[in-house]
Formats: structure tokens, C-alpha cells, sequence
């Protein structure tokens, strides 16, 4: 990671999709990585306890807008975590990884097997993305690629108890400009200048 970890980011939590910790051994292992399941309260209740809260906001619904030869954000429908950061006065700190589309082979069910739409009602339903990958023979092991991680600068958020859907679209859509300014200006430092950012 470029630029260091500050105070804060060392007492940092992960949060990720509930789904995962109902499947034996693997919710022991994301615990042991330093996960937890995500919700509304875990987040409110960490950072009003001034700690760091880390998290892809796309989750699941990312996963199944996924493009090979393009990195893809799913973020314009996301705005649960903005109005978070707002109510609780958090600011937001934009961060994109590069190679990590390039760790794991993937299949997901869809077109031609099932309509999109079916495998996209199987992901909402059960919170977790119908698909498989591998890595280094066929195994959970990564292929053997740099990963790089870019952190921006933190965005300002003004803490109001009581955010307008204007404000929290406003601040989300600022939230978007600051991944994308991150993406282009660092992708051919990282050995991804041909790469396209897709935001949806």
C-alpha cells in the first residue's frame, strides 16, 4: 500500500457480506483476517467509536457486473454508506487496488445458460454471488500478479443527523469523481495504462 497506514487504519475492521459467514471454517477464517458482517448498526457503532471502517461498497451486485478487460465499480446505486459517513461525520477515503482483477480466474452462471436476469435474482436473493474461481492450478492460491493499492485523499463529510437524498447523491457522486481521478492518475504508474474504469 502506497502512503503508509495511519493510527486509525491500524485499528481498522473489514466488513463484508453476511452470506459468507453462514459457511463453515470459511466465517472462521475471515474472522481471523480481521472481517465482520456488515450492517448498518456494526458501521455506525465503529465509527462513532472513531475507528476505521474498510469496505467494498459494490459487493455482490459488483461481482455480477463484472467485464473481463475492464475494472468495474459498482457505485451509483450505493448510497447507504454515504448517508452513513454523513450521520455519523466520517470522512471517505477512496482506494482501488490494481492487478486484482488479474489474481483469480472466474465463471458465473449466466447468458448462455440462464438469462441474466435469473442469475441477478439468485445473487439479491441469497446475498452471494453465484460464480466460481481459481487461481495457481485450479486452486484457491492467487496467479502470481503485483498487486498495488492507491489510497486518495480523504473527502471532507459534514456531519448532519438528517441528510437530504440530494446531499447524500451529491456527496456520492463526489465519492465517484475521486475513485475515477484515483484510477487515471495512478493506472499507468501500475502497469495498467491501457485500463478502463467502468462505473455503474
Amino acid at each position: 500500500m502506497k502512503g503508509g497506514f495511519t493510527p486509525t487504519m491500524r485499528s481498522a475492521r473489514a466488513l463484508a457480506s453476511a452470506a459468507i459467514f453462514n459457511v463453515p471454517f470459511v466465517r472462521h477464517l475471515w474472522t481471523w483476517l480481521g472481517l465482520d458482517p456488515i450492517s448498518k448498526q456494526r458501521m455506525v457503532d465503529m465509527l462513532r467509536a472513531g475507528r476505521t471502517v474498510v469496505m467494498i461498497p459494490g459487493g455482490v451486485a459488483e461481482c455480477m457486473a463484472m467485464e473481463r478487460g475492464v475494472e468495474t465499480l459498482y457505485l451509483r446505486k450505493r448510497f447507504g454508506f454515504i448517508k452513513v459517513a454523513i450521520q455519523t461525520g466520517a470522512h471517505l477515503v477512496p482506494a482501488f487496488t490494481f492487478g486484482q482483477s488479474e489474481a483469480y480466474g472466474y465463471w458465473r452462471l449466466g447468458p448462455p445458460f440462464v438469462p441474466k436476469r435469473v442469475a441477478n435474482w439468485l445473487s439479491e436473493t441469497f446475498a452471494f454471488a453465484p460464480m466460481v474461481f481459481w487461481g495457481k492450478f485450479c486452486s484457491p492460491i492467487p496467479y502470481a500478479t503485483p498487486l498495488h493499492t492507491v489510497v486518495g485523499k480523504a473527502i471532507p463529510v459534514k456531519q448532519n443527523d438528517n441528510p437530504t437524498n440530494a446531499e447524500v447523491a451529491a456527496k456520492l457522486e463526489e465519492f465517484i469523481d475521486a475513485m475515477t481521478t484515483l484510477f487515471e492518475t495512478h493506472k499507468a504508474a501500475n502497469g495498467c495504462s491501457g485500463a478502463r474504469l467502468r462505473v455503474v
